[in-house]
C-alpha cells in the first residue's frame, strides 16, 4: 500500500492554527512494483543452445519511486519525483538506460526532476526523465505501454532513445512541458541544451484522448556530441503516429514509426533508416484476466549504418495475466524475434538478445508475479 509521510510538523500545525493562518499540505509517497519471473530462450551464442534463467518481471520492469507534492494554493502544486530501476532476481538497483553502457551508471536511472504543476495548465519539470514523445508513446501508441524489462519483448525500445549516448531511455539536463485536457487535446514538449557527453535534443507529442478514442503523433530529435572531420554534425530524428480505440473490453491498437540514423563516426554519412508498423489488441476477459497480442514488422535499410546492409524483423509477442488483487497478478508470455536478410547482421540485436549470428530466430518463454505497492 502506497504510505503517506506527512511532512508539516504538528507543532507548525499548532501554530498556524493559533495564528489563524493556512498552511499548504504536503506529502511524500513511497511507490513502487517487484517483479521475477523464470524464462527460457533459444538460440544463444556462442553455442546455439537454450538458457533457462530466474529473470526480473520481463513484461513489467520493477522500480521504486519517492515522490512528493506540495499544493502551493490557486491551483499550483510544487512536486518532485526520484525513480530507481530495480532487478528483484539479483537485488541490484538503478542502471544506466535500454541496452546502455554508461561510464556513471546512475542509481535514480529512471527518474529525477523537480516542477510545478498548475490544475488548468499543466506540468514543468526539470531535471531527468522522459522526452515528451516517448510519453505519449508509453500512452497512446503500443499495446503494451513499452513496459517490458527487456526488448525482446518492446522491439520499439531501440528506438526514440539517444543512440548516441548509450542507447539512454532517458534524458538529462532536461526541461519538460505537457499540457492535458481529456477530450479535447493533449501536447508537450521537452528539451535538453547537450551537456557532457550527450548531444542536444528537443522532443514533442500531441494526441487526442478520450474514453473510446486515443490518437497521437510524436516526433524526437538528437544531436551527436561532436561533429565529423568534414564538419558535418550527425542527428538521429524519429517520429510516429498511430493510437487506439475501445469496443467494450477489446482494445486494438495500430502505429508507424519512421526513424533516421546518420552514422556519428563515418565520413561518408551512410544513414541506417527503420520503418515499423506495429499492430496489438488488448481483451480484458474478466475482471481478472487480461490478454495482450502484439506485432512489429521493422524494415530497415543501410543497418548499422553500413550501405547495403538491408533486411527486415519480425516480432510477435503473445501476454496473459491474472489478477490475484488490485496489486498482485501473475503473467505469462511468449516472444519470437526472427530476422531476415541483412537484419541477421545486425549488432545491436545481435549483442542484445545474445542471439548466435548464424541463427534467423529467438523465442522465448517467461512467467513470474508482479506486486504494487
Amino acid at each position: 500500500m502506497t504510505k503517506l509521510i506527512p511532512s508539516a510538523l504538528l507543532v507548525g500545525g499548532l501554530i498556524a492554527s493559533c495564528a489563524g493562518t493556512s498552511f499548504a499540505q504536503s506529502s511524500v509517497q513511497i511507490a513502487g512494483q517487484l517483479g521475477v519471473g523464470v524464462g527460457v530462450k533459444n538460440h544463444q551464442g556462442p553455442g546455439d543452445g537454450s538458457v533457462t534463467e530466474v529473470t526480473d518481471n520481463l513484461m513489467k520492469a520493477s522500480w521504486l519511486r519517492i515522490s512528493g507534492i506540495e499544493d502551493l494554493g490557486g491551483g499550483m502544486s510544487a512536486m518532485f519525483r526520484l525513480e530507481s530501476g530495480l532487478s528483484a532476481d539479483t537485488g541490484t538497483a538503478g542502471g544506466t538506460g535500454q541496452g546502455a553502457t554508461l561510464a556513471s551508471p546512475k542509481f535514480w536511472n529512471r527518474n529525477a526532476t523537480v516542477g510545478l504543476r498548475w490544475a488548468d495548465i499543466g506540468v514543468l519539470s526539470a531535471g531527468r526523465q522522459f522526452h515528451s514523445s516517448t510519453d505519449r508513446a508509453i500512452e497512446t501508441l503500443d499495446v503494451n505501454q513499452l513496459s517490458a524489462a527487456h526488448v525482446a519483448y518492446a522491439p520499439v525500445g531501440y528506438f526514440g532513445v539517444n543512440r548516441y549516448n548509450g542507447f539512454d531511455t532517458r534524458v538529462d539536463n532536461s526541461i519538460k512541458f505537457r499540457y492535458k485536457k481529456p477530450n479535447v487535446i493533449e501536447f508537450g514538449f521537452s528539451a535538453a541544451p547537450g551537456e557532457g557527453t550527450a548531444g542536444r535534443n528537443y522532443s514533442a507529442e500531441i494526441a487526442h484522448t478520450s474514453s473510446t478514442l486515443n490518437v497521437g503523433a510524436i516526433f524526437a530529435h538528437f544531436d551527436a556530441n561532436a561533429q565529423l572531420a568534414n564538419g558535418h554534425k550527425p542527428a538521429y530524428e524519429f517520429w510516429g503516429i498511430g493510437g487506439n480505440v475501445k469496443f467494450g473490453s477489446v482494445q486494438p491498437y495500430i502505429a508507424y514509426y519512421h526513424n533516421a540514423l546518420d552514422s556519428a563516426t563515418l565520413l561518408g554519412r551512410p544513414q541506417q533508416v527503420n520503418e515499423i508498423i506495429s499492430l496489438g489488441v488488448a481483451w480484458d476477459a474478466s475482471a481478472q484476466t487480461r490478454f495482450t497480442a502484439a506485432y512489429y514488422n521493422d524494415r530497415g535499410t543501410g543497418l548499422n549504418n553500413v550501405l547495403g546492409r538491408d533486411g527486415t524483423k519480425n516480432t510477435w509477442i503473445l501476454a496473459g495475466y491474472y489478477y490475484l488483487s488490485k496489486r498482485t497478478e501473475l503473467y505469462v508470455a511468449a516472444h519470437n524475434n526472427a530476422f531476415l536478410d541483412g537484419y541477421r547482421l545486425e549488432t545491436v540485436n545481435l549483442s542484445t538478445l545474445n542471439r548466435t549470428a548464424s541463427e534467423g530466430r529467438v523465442s522465448g518463454l517467461s512467467t513470474g508475479i508482479r506486486h504494487n505497492f
